[in-house]
């Protein structure tokens, strides 16, 4: 099962930095929701530390975090 969180990050190529919800799957996957094809997707442009913050704070209790590298 994902865990679901709301995460500050440039998730996109085009956007500055803003809250995205992101989804951490049990086998490290990170998708971000694109509101634009109305699902989770893993076509992000997030760096490696995003991303491993992202994974962190998924198995941690915060539901906001700042990944912004």
């Amino acid at each position: 099962m994902a865990k679901n969180l709301t995460v500050r990050c440039k998730a996109f190529d085009g956007e500055g930095v803003r809250e995205n919800r992101a989804s951490v799957d049990r086998d490290g996957t990170v998708r971000v929701w694109d509101s634009v094809a109305g699902h989770y997707t893993t076509c992000h442009s997030l760096g490696r530390s995003a991303l491993a913050r992202i994974r962190r704070a998924a198995t941690a209790t915060v539901r906001v975090v700042d990944a912004v590298e």
